[in-house]
């Protein structure tokens, strides 16, 4: 991780006590839109609280959030993870060290991108 902290919000589907504590942990700012936002919030209220926060998303629901980046890249960045329900899946782990790899590949710049961390693992 190079300079400030990475500021993150994971969406509720890959809520984890685990993934949360992991992330802090490898020195992240990180919040759980669940904590912000309660549960069921729509993907374009998590979208906009993101934005305004300067947080990129951590979510695993790729295909509605890259509808939304399609329509406003204006974001601190997309981290999207794809789960299969097989072996392939990434760990919490993976996911770390993943962003990890986006953020020295990106120089920490991962605003107004969506990565799909599956390919950084």
């Amino acid at each position: 991780m190079l300079g400030e902290p990475l500021r993150l919000i994971v969406d509720e589907c890959l809520n984890s006590r685990e993934l949360t504590t992991r992330l802090h942990t490898a020195g992240h700012d990180v919040v759980a839109s669940v904590d912000q936002l309660g549960y069921a919030a729509d993907d374009a209220t998590v979208f906009a609280l993101a934005k305004a926060e300067g947080r990129a998303i951590l979510t695993a629901d790729c295909d509605d959030f890259l509808a939304l980046h399609e329509r406003d890249c204006s974001h601190a960045g997309l981290l999207l993870v794809h789960f299969d329900s097989d072996a392939r899946d990434m760990t919490f782990a993976q996911i770390v060290g993943a962003i990890a790899k986006a953020e020295d590949f990106h120089h920490a710049d991962l605003a107004g991108r969506a990565i799909v961390l599956n390919h950084l693992r």
